[in-house]
């Protein structure tokens, strides 16, 4: 009679995850008549708690509208029947049915549990078809 011995090893070998977000650049995409959209880069975050919150506001009014919070991607595969590409690391929002030709100020505060995001109000301003950052 044979006995057999089995000896099973497990190494393991643990990258040491960047919970904090850094944040990276911030895009103003071209706008459209009514629509401005934006992405902001970032890197860390790997366990995808962090969120940014958007307000907006005409130039010419004193109080801010809530918007939708930016949506989290993360190296996502998009496009996949016509031509697939790999998402980047970031935040990518819209602020829809504006009024066309007019002036608006746009806010997003980026939070995350684990630290690392920078300081609230960070934004940009749009007006029909132009856009900048401040």
């Amino acid at each position: 009679m044979r006995s057999w011995v089995l000896l099973i090893s497990s190494f393991s070998i643990c990258a040491a995850a960047q919970d904090a977000v850094v944040p990276g650049e911030f895009l103003v995409d071209p706008p459209t008549i009514e629509n401005l959209g934006f992405r902001w880069y970032l890197e860390g975050d790997d366990n995808r708690n962090a969120s940014v919150s958007v307000s907006y506001r005409r130039r010419s009014e004193r109080q801010w509208r809530t918007g939708h919070p930016m949506l989290r991607v993360k190296n996502e595969v998009a496009n996949q029947e016509y031509g697939p590409y790999r998402t980047g690391n970031l935040f990518a929002g819209s602020v829809m049915f504006l009024r066309p030709g007019t002036p608006y100020e746009v806010k997003f505060d980026m939070r995350d549990p684990d630290g690392g995001a920078p300081p609230p109000e960070s934004g940009c301003s749009s007006h029909a078809g132009r856009t900048g950052r401040f």
